[in-house]
C-alpha cells in the first residue's frame, strides 16, 4: 500500500469515529462487578473507542495496514494505548480497541487525523466502518 492510500485510510477511519456514538449494556438479571482498566481506575473520564472494518476480498493487506496506519497514534496527547485484531473466521474483518484520557483528547485526535481522500479510502471497505466510543459501566 503506497503512502497517500495508508493516509487516505487512516482519515476515513478517524472521519467515521469522530461520528460514532458508543453506548453499554449489561445482561438483564445479572449484575456485574463493574470491571475497570488501569487507567480508568486513574481517570474516570476515560473513553475506549472501538473501531472495526471489512476488507474486500483480495484488499486485505491494503485495509490492515491502513488500520495500523490509522492507530498509529502513540505520540497524541491524551493517548492511553492500543490493541489491534484480526478475525480468524474472516480474513478481512480487523478490530482496535483505542483508550484516550477523554472525549476531547480523542476529539482533537480526530480533527488532526481527518484529512486525505475519503472515497479512495473507502474502495478497500466491503461496508463503510463500525467504531463505537465506550465507557465503562459504573
Amino acid at each position: 500500500m503506497n503512502a497517500r492510500k495508508t493516509l487516505a485510510t487512516g482519515a476515513l477511519l478517524a472521519l467515521a469515529i469522530l461520528t460514532a456514538t458508543g453506548c453499554g449494556a449489561a445482561d438483564a438479571g445479572e449484575q456485574a462487578a463493574p470491571s475497570t482498566t488501569p487507567a480508568q481506575d486513574k481517570n474516570p473520564d476515560t473513553v475506549t473507542v472501538l473501531i472495526e472494518i471489512h476488507a474486500k476480498p483480495g484488499q486485505e493487506q491494503e485495509a490492515r495496514d491502513g488500520l495500523l496506519h490509522a492507530i498509529n497514534t502513540s505520540e497524541k496527547p491524551g493517548f492511553l494505548g492500543s490493541h489491534e485484531y484480526e478475525a480468524p473466521e474472516d480474513p478481512g474483518a480487523f478490530y482496535a480497541v483505542q483508550e484516550w484520557e477523554n472525549m476531547e483528547a480523542f476529539r482533537q485526535h480526530m480533527a488532526d487525523a481527518a484529512a486525505g481522500n475519503l472515497a479512495e479510502a473507502t474502495s478497500m471497505l466491503r461496508e463503510p466502518p463500525k467504531t463505537a466510543v465506550l465507557r465503562t459501566i459504573k
